[in-house]
C-alpha cells in the first residue's frame, strides 16, 4: 500500500499496522524495507511470548543469501588464509559443515512449505497469482515488537489445558493485554 500512495493510487491514505499474533511473513529484506517504510510510527507487532504462530514458519538463516553485507560471516572464510594450517582446516571445516547444513535445510523448507504449500494454495485458490518465490528460508516479522510476557496469574488460569495453541487464542491475549496495559 506504501507504494501505491507514492504512485498517487491512494494519495492521502495513512497506514497503520497492528498485527496480533503474527507469523513471520517475510525474509529480513522484506522486514528492512517495511520498518523503514513505516519509519517506527503506526507499525507494531503483538505477541504471547508462549504463542507458537509467531514462530512460524521454520527458519534457516544462510550465508547467501540471507546475510547484508560487510557482515563479518561473509568473508570470514577469506580471512581464514592469515590462520596457522592445523587452525585453518580445522575452522574452515567447521565453517563448510555449518553452510552445507543451513542451504539444505532451507532446501528442505522451500520444497515443503514452498513449492508444496504453494501448490495446494493454487489448487484451492486459483485466481490467487503467488509471487515468484525467493532463495530465502530466513523469516522474520516486520514492525516494532510488543511482547508480552505470561505472569503466574497467567500461567495458573491456562494450567488445565494441553494444547500450546491456547496460547494463540483471542481470550490469551486478552489476558495478556488487561495485565500488561490496564490503564489505572
Amino acid at each position: 500500500l506504501h507504494y501505491k500512495i507514492i504512485d498517487g493510487i491512494y494519495p492521502n491514505m495513512q497506514l497503520k499496522m497492528y498485527a496480533t499474533a503474527p507469523p513471520k511473513v517475510g525474509n529480513s529484506y522484506y522486514a528492512y524495507d517495511f520498518d523503514a517504510t513505516m519509519k517506527a510510527r503506526w507499525a507494531y507487532s503483538v505477541v504471547n511470548a508462549l504463542d507458537p504462530i509467531p514462530e512460524m514458519p521454520l527458519t534457516t538463516q544462510q550465508l547467501v543469501p540471507d546475510m547484508n553485507n560487510p557482515n563479518p560471516l561473509i568473508e570470514a572464510k577469506a580471512g581464514l588464509k592469515k590462520e596457522k594450517l592445523m587452525t585453518r582446516i580445522a575452522l574452515k571445516t567447521a565453517f563448510n559443515s555449518m553452510e552445507k547444513k543451513a542451504i539444505k535445510s532451507a532446501k528442505g523448507y522451500q520444497k515443503y512449505l514452498g513449492k508444496y504449500v504453494g501448490k495446494l494454495i493454487g489448487q484451492h485458490l486459483p485466481e490467487l497469482k503467488l509471487p515468484n518465490p525467493v532463495n530465502s528460508t530466513y523469516f522474520v516479522r516486520p514492525g516494532i515488537p510488543i511482547t508480552m510476557m505470561p505472569d503466574d496469574q497467567y500461567h495458573h488460569h491456562f494450567s488445565e489445558r494441553k494444547s500450546s495453541m491456547v496460547h494463540h487464542l483471542t481470550e490469551a491475549y486478552h489476558l495478556l493485554l488487561d495485565r500488561n496495559f490496564k490503564q489505572d
